[in-house]
C-alpha cells in the first residue's frame, strides 16, 4: 500500500472527478488524502478518504504556499496528485522532488494536430488551426507582457516565476508556454487527463499525457418532487444543465421554455446552480432545480440540452442521453462543442438565433437519431472500457513503481 496526497483546486468538475478517482485509489488498497481549498463534507460519503483544507485563493500566496508545503511534510506521500493549475503547490513539489504527476480535466491541452479549445474548429480545418494556434500564442504573449508592464512583478505569472526561481528551479526547463492554457503547463512531469481518449480529436494528446478515463459518480436519489415529476411525464423527459456557474441568458431561457409551452405533452428539469433564471415563472411542465445528483437524472431522461461542459458531457454519453449543446462559450466550450458533433454524439445548437420551434425540432431529431444512439454506445463503451480495464489504477501503479518515480 503506498500513500497518495491528491490536491485539488475550488473547481466542482474537476473536484467531482478527483473524488471519483481517489475513491477507487483508496479501493485499490492506497492511503489516500485528497485536499482541496473547499468544504468537501457535503460531496463525499464517510468511507476511506482523508480529508484536508486548502487555503483560497483568496488568501495571500504566500500562506497558500506553506500550506502545501506543512500538508506534503505531514502527509509524507509516495505520490503526490495536484490539479494542473494549482502552480503554488506543484513548484514546490516540484522543487523538493517528490513524486509526482498532474490531473487534468481538459480535451486536447498540448494543441499536437487538434485545434485550441477556444475554437469550434475541427481537425480537417488543418490551415485554419495553424492560423488559431499563431493568433492563441500571440494573445498568450501580449497577456504576459501587458500584466508584467501594468503590475511589475505582483500578477500571477510573475509571482510563479519568483516561487520557482525561489525554489532554484530553471524556469526553461520547467514551464510549457506553448499550450492552450496560460500561464503555462509543465514539462516533463507526467499528466492525467480524466477523459476517454476516444472523446478527443486525433492528435489531441501530447507526449506526457495520458488518458485514464472518465471519472464519473454514478447513482445518488432523486428527492420525492423530481422522482414524481419524471414518473408521470406523459412523454419524453428533457435535462437542461447549465453548469455550476449558471451560463444560460435570459433570452435564450425564454425562447427554451416557450418551446416547452408549446410541447405540454414534454417535460424539462432545469438546474440552475442556485442562480435567478432571470425570467418569468416557466411553465408547469418545467421544473427548477438548484442542484440535483446529475448522473441519476439524466440516466431517466430522453435528451438534454447542456452548455458544453466536459463533465456533464461526459454523463451524458454514460447514460446514452442524446445532447443539444448551446456553448456557454466559456473556455473550452467551444472545443467540447466541436467535438460532441465530430464524434455524432448529438446535435449544436445556435445560441443567439433558435427560436422555439427550432429547439423543438432539434430535439425531435436528436431523439430520433439512430446514428446518434449508435455513437454514444460506441463511445459510452469506450469510456467504460477504461473503468473495467482498470487504466487509471494501473497508470498510477506504473508510477509508484518506476524507478524515477514520476519525474
Amino acid at each position: 500500500m503506498s500513500t497518495i496526497l491528491c490536491m485539488v483546486g475550488p473547481l466542482k468538475g474537476l473536484l467531482k472527478s478527483s473524488l471519483v478517482l481517489c475513491n477507487r485509489l483508496a479501493t485499490d488498497g492506497h492511503d489516500i488524502t485528497i485536499a482541496a481549498p473547499t468544504d468537501l463534507g457535503d460531496m463525499t460519503a464517510p468511507g476511506p478518504l482523508k480529508i484536508e483544507r486548502l487555503p483560497s485563493a483568496s488568501d495571500p500566496l504566500a500562506e497558500r504556499i506553506q500550506a502545501g508545503k506543512a500538508l506534503v511534510d505531514r502527509v509524507a506521500p509516495d505520490l503526490v496528485l495536484i490539479d494542473l493549475e494549482l502552480h503554488e503547490q506543484i513548484i514546490p513539489v516540484l522543487a523538493r522532488k517528490t513524486p509526482l504527476a498532474l490531473l487534468n480535466t481538459w480535451l486536447g491541452l498540448a494543441g499536437g494536430e487538434a485545434p485550441p479549445l477556444h475554437t469550434t474548429l475541427t481537425p480537417d480545418r488543418h490551415l485554419a488551426i495553424r492560423a488559431a494556434w499563431a493568433r492563441h500564442r500571440f494573445y498568450k504573449n501580449r497577456r504576459a507582457f501587458v500584466e508584467s508592464w501594468r503590475d511589475g512583478e505582483e500578477n500571477w505569472r510573475s509571482s510563479l516565476l519568483g516561487l520557482a526561481r525561489r525554489e532554484n528551479l530553471v524556469t526553461t526547463q520547467t514551464f510549457d508556454t506553448s499550450t492552450w492554457l496560460y500561464p503555462f503547463t509543465y514539462r516533463n512531469v507526467p499528466e492525467f487527463c480524466l477523459h476517454a481518449e476516444e472523446l478527443d480529436f486525433p492528435g489531441a494528446s501530447g507526449s506526457q499525457s495520458r488518458y485514464i478515463g472518465p471519472m464519473i459518480e454514478r447513482g445518488g436519489t432523486l428527492d420525492l418532487r423530481l422522482s414524481a415529476f419524471i414518473e408521470t411525464a406523459p412523454g419524453p423527459v428533457i435535462y437542461g444543465g447549465f453548469g455550476s456557474f449558471f451560463t444560460a441568458d435570459a433570452q435564450f431561457l425564454s425562447r427554451l421554455f416557450k418551446a416547452f409551452e408549446s410541447r405540454p405533452d414534454w417535460r424539462l428539469i432545469m438546474t440552475r446552480g442556485g442562480s435567478s433564471v432571470g425570467v418569468a415563472t416557466p411553465p408547469a411542465n418545467i421544473h427548477l432545480v438548484d442542484w440535483a445528483p446529475q448522473w441519476s437524472v439524466l440516466e431517466r431522461c430522453d435528451a438534454a440540452v447542456i452548455h458544453g461542459g466536459i463533465n456533464t458531457i461526459d454523463e451524458c454519453i454514460d447514460t446514452l442521453t442524446p445532447m443539444i449543446v448551446y456553448s456557454g462559450e466559456l473556455t473550452d466550450m467551444p472545443g467540447n462543442t466541436a467535438r460532441v458533433a465530430w464524434h455524432r454524439l448529438g446535435g449544436i445548437g445556435d445560441r443567439a438565433n433558435d427560436v422555439p420551434e427550432t429547439i423543438v425540432a432539434r430535439l425531435e431529431q436528436v431523439m430520433a437519431d439512430a446514428d446518434i444512439a449508435t455513437a454514444l454506445k460506441r463511445m459510452r463503451d469506450s469510456g467504460r472500457s477504461y473503468e473495467t480495464e482498470r487504466v487509471a489504477e494501473r497508470e498510477i501503479g506504473t508510477l509508484l513503481s518506476s524507478p524515477h518515480r514520476a519525474h
